[in-house]
């Protein structure tokens, strides 16, 4: 009853903010990303996949989970009903595509200044955005000698990276003249189609693409606390702590059902920037 009233109450905050949007670009291309991830930094056995969507126009791309995106049309939608009855509308079609708390966020690049990355995402404590506009700044070594074919038929060339504590590989496409890529990543002649660190932690692979009729990339116009990339994870951090003292004073049937409860927050701590 407790998570219901607190998903009923998420929706209802997320309709009214759903209403402080305003239009960047037309979306021109659409690439699907799989993601695969460790919720846990070293644990294998904590591996999660999520499909993730590149959105790109004229001026803008914009990247983020498809349940985010998915959720996010449905409150785009409902936003001018009143927040009752959005609710019972949403709640049906968004109670079987959570986004994960790891992957809650928007990036979105702005193409006319070079390197800047608009970060927007929430931590542990959802009610709450984080913005973080900073210049994103990859060096990559493009290794011409090695090259392979992806998807079937799409010839890719292998660039190596260090980006935020972690050692990257990414095979870009040139034959597809989008400077763009997955998360923060970008810089390439062509379109990164496959991304991963040397530790196989986060791992992004290009699985299809379309070219929609165009339509409007929104990015929000809520209220936001800026912050550093560093003092995101230090705010991730702090969500944790004040989630696991909740978790500390709430009532279990036993012991062990809150140390496993406090365990699995304590080890959700895999952010793709590892300071």
């Amino acid at each position: 009853m407790r998570l219901l009233f607190q998903l009923t109450l998420l929706l209802v905050t997320s309709i009214v903010g759903a209403q402080n949007v305003k239009e960047i670009d037309k979306v021109s291309h659409i690439f699907y990303y799989d993601y695969s991830y460790l919720h846990e930094r070293g644990n294998s056995a904590t591996e999660k996949n999520h499909q993730m969507l590149l959105e790109v126009g004229n001026s803008f791309s914009k990247f983020q989970s498809v349940n985010k995106a998915f959720a996010d049309s449905l409150f785009a939608l409902y936003a001018n009903e009143p927040p009752s009855v959005a609710v019972s509308k949403i709640m049906p079609q968004v109670s079987g595509s959570p986004v994960p708390i790891l992957l809650n966020y928007v990036v979105v690049k702005e193409y006319a200044s070079v390197n800047k990355t608009i970060f927007i995402g929430k931590t542990m404590e959802a009610s709450t955005l984080f913005k973080v506009e900073e210049s994103v700044e990859i060096s990559w070594e493009i290794d011409p000698t090695r090259d392979s074919t992806i998807l079937g038929n799409i010839h890719c060339i292998m660039a190596r990276t260090t980006y935020a504590g972690r050692d990257y590989i990414a095979w870009f496409a040139p034959e597809i003249p989008i400077n763009d890529g997955p998360y923060k990543f970008s810089g390439l002649p062509g379109l990164i189609v496959k991304l991963y660190d040397t530790q196989r932690e986060h791992v992004f692979s290009l699985n299809g693409m379309v070219k929609p009729s165009p339509k409007p990339m929104y990015v929000t116009t809520e209220k936001c606390i800026n912050v550093s990339s560093r003092g995101f994870s230090r705010a991730f951090e702090a969500s944790k702590s004040d989630l696991i003292d909740q978790l500390d004073n709430f009532t279990f049937s036993n012991e062990e059902m809150k140390i496993r409860a406090i365990g699995r927050v304590v080890n959700l701590n895999n952010l793709v920037e590892q300071f």
